[in-house]
């Protein structure tokens, strides 16, 4: 899925979900993230980033 985003395969590798968020999402991000540490299951939709800087909605389901 990250080349159908514009990103070079590997390029991703070792970054974190920050890398692909932006500036003006960063703290719903957090907010979310703060809340899949209390939940059992937990899933969210964010705004991310293409390699391009549009964004598209993604639905996130953050492994616990």
């Amino acid at each position: 899925p990250f080349v159908s985003w514009g990103y070079a395969p590997g390029s991703l590798q070792n970054q974190r979900i920050y890398t692909l968020c932006p500036p003006d999402a960063l703290t719903v991000l957090r907010d979310h993230l703060a809340r899949v540490h209390t939940a059992e299951s937990y899933s969210f939709e964010l705004r991310l980033l293409r390699a391009d800087g549009s964004t598209f909605a993604a639905l996130l389901m953050p492994r616990q």
